[in-house]
């Protein structure tokens, strides 16, 4: 496997303070995080059949900082009522 990457990413962690650091570290989780919801988000859509938004709002995202790096993401299941799948009659 090819380290390189991972050396010159050390070398310019290292020359960061802790809290540059921290906040530089935080960002990429949260970018990355951010990217997985949206491709997961998209994806329950296509499988359930329920709109894209009522997914994304059902989603409860705790971000990245610099005191905790790391991403939540948190849901429940359960019924889900008629009304959101958007139904009509024909």
């Amino acid at each position: 496997a090819d380290l390189s990457g991972l050396k010159r990413l050390d070398n310019a962690l290292g020359r960061l303070s802790q809290l540059q650091r921290s906040l530089v570290l935080a960002r990429a989780v949260n970018h990355v995080g951010d990217r997985l919801r949206t491709k997961l988000t998209r994806t329950l859509a296509n499988q359930t059949g329920l709109p894209y938004r009522t997914i994304r709002r059902a989603f409860k995202v705790e971000r990245a900082n610099y005191g905790e790096l790391a991403y939540a993401m948190r849901t429940q299941g359960g019924d889900i009522s008629l009304k959101y799948f958007k139904p009509r009659e024909t």
